[in-house]
């Protein structure tokens, strides 16, 4: 699997448990699968746009951050000077 596409996948996949958690601490419950398939639809598109812009998918902390989608980045600009 080619490596940027694995970390578009796994960030994004990250950014979905996180929303998904937040949803389920919210109606205190597991809003299931049908969450994820609102959530592809509603923000799928949206994320792909954010991560083309992002400095997270060239990033060595792409694991830990990624999801965050940041065009700028303080451990990134570390890693380059």
């Amino acid at each position: 699997m080619d490596t940027s596409f694995k970390k578009y996948m796994l960030n994004q996949i990250h950014k979905i448990e996180i929303d998904k958690w937040c949803e389920g601490e919210k109606i205190e419950g597991d809003p299931g699968v049908d969450f994820i398939k609102k959530w592809i639809r509603e923000n799928g598109s949206k994320f792909h746009e954010l991560w083309d812009k992002s400095l997270c998918k060239d990033c060595i902390h792409c694991e830990e951050c990624g999801f965050k989608l940041k065009e700028k980045c303080k451990k990134q600009e570390r890693e380059i000077s």
